[in-house]
């Protein structure tokens, strides 16, 4: 599980080097994690502000796809970053918002306790997969070639599928309750 072990990881955020340490006991002395209570109101902006953020990284991947085609070397590069930056946003936003979840140990739901632990064990590999990509490709002079691109369209194609299930099954519950 991604929080119950200490998992440090190297990625590119905003042209800087983020090295996060998620191990719980440093996350547990944050005042904002401690006594967290999740309510249906809140639950609904959640997922209202997260499938926003899907909608703009689907935007941002459907230029870097046309970028590619028209070879707008300068568009995809920029389009490269900005992707980076709203999914490296995206999924610590998201990873944040499921430990606070977890966290309500009993009181939570069961069903929802049982998506998100799904969610998280599931999503481990597509999501080392994506870091790994996004690290690769947001370095400076990085050269966009065949590879590049079928890398990237696998990788659209696994998040698209992604996506669907994330909102049909975990943003649903999420919002009922």
């Amino acid at each position: 599980m991604l929080w119950t072990n200490t998992k440090i990881c190297n990625i590119r955020y905003k042209s800087a080097i983020i090295y996060m340490d998620y191990d719980s006991n440093i996350l547990n002395q944050y005042s904002f994690i401690k006594g967290v209570n999740m309510s249906l109101a809140s639950n609904k902006k959640l997922v209202i502000k997260w499938k926003k953020e899907h909608r703009e990284i689907v935007a941002s991947a459907n230029k870097i796809i046309k970028a590619y085609k028209t070879n707008e070397l300068d568009i995809l590069r920029k389009e490269m970053d900005n992707l980076n930056d709203l999914t490296l946003e995206h999924l610590m936003a998201e990873d944040m918002e499921f430990y606070k979840f977890l966290m309500l140990g009993d009181s939570l739901d069961a069903e929802i306790k049982k998506l998100i632990e799904d969610f998280i064990e599931t999503f481990e590999e597509p999501k080392a997969a994506l870091m790994d990509f996004l690290t690769k490709y947001t370095i400076p002079d990085v050269v966009y070639d065949q590879d590049f691109i079928n890398s990237f369209m696998e990788l659209v194609g696994v998040l698209s599928q992604r996506i669907s299930y994330e909102e049909k099954t975990l943003y649903k519950v999420l919002q009922e309750k």
